[in-house]
């Protein structure tokens, strides 16, 4: 089935509240999932696995999250998005401005997810990415064989000029999403919803006790 850029959002952006994250990281993953699928890549099913992931009562091995402030490097082994994914993408952000910031990326759960928040925030605060000699595009191919890796070296530095490949980020559509990652979504979207009741109607859920249809 087909849904549009703002669909996605907003679902990923419930889900994750339903999950028990805060409105700043659910906001932050759902950014990330609707750049894969406006990339082509399946943002809900990665979103799925993560929050599956994500879940204490089947955790995934440790992970580290660490900060080498001398050598402006961040090492990050394990973890899933909304927990070490976000802490190294807002680390980048907060030293890029000294200088060139490297992040150290192994064994990592959410690759793929990582990799879209650090291109929306390249392009929020003016960043270049490389991995090698190469920029980070938000090309689906180019996703797809980098999360495939075990260990990766992303580097990041304030963008001075144009980039050896300008870039921007997918512009939005309807995108194509499988039913049973988006009913798994949805499941925990609908905790964020109060249910309806007279009590709930005279707190102002809905139109409250004026709804005369």
């Amino acid at each position: 089935m087909m849904r549009s850029a703002n669909e996605i959002t907003a679902l990923i952006k419930r889900a994750c509240l339903g999950f028990g994250f805060a409105h700043g990281a659910a906001a932050d993953m759902a950014e990330a999932g609707t750049m894969l699928s406006l990339m082509g890549l399946d943002g809900c099913h990665a979103m799925r696995q993560s929050l599956s992931r994500s879940n204490p009562a089947s955790p995934d091995k440790p992970a580290s999250l660490s900060l080498d402030r001398e050598n402006n490097a961040i090492h990050l082994a394990g973890g899933t998005i909304g927990h070490e994914g976000l802490a190294a993408a807002d680390f980048i952000t907060a030293y890029v401005a000294s200088g060139q910031v490297q992040l150290q990326l192994s064994a990592f759960a959410d690759t793929a997810l990582l990799l879209a928040r650090l291109l929306i925030n390249a392009k929020d605060h003016n960043l270049l990415l490389e991995i090698g000699d190469a920029p980070l595009m938000p090309e689906a191919r180019l996703i797809e064989e980098l999360a495939a890796q075990d260990t990766l070296l992303i580097m990041a530095r304030p963008e001075t000029g144009l980039p050896a490949k300008d870039w921007s980020l997918p512009a939005a559509r309807h995108c194509p999403v499988m039913p049973a990652d988006w009913d798994w979504l949805m499941g925990y979207a609908m905790k964020t919803y109060v249910p309806a009741s007279a009590q709930s109607r005279k707190s102002g859920a809905g139109a409250g006790e004026t709804d005369n249809d």
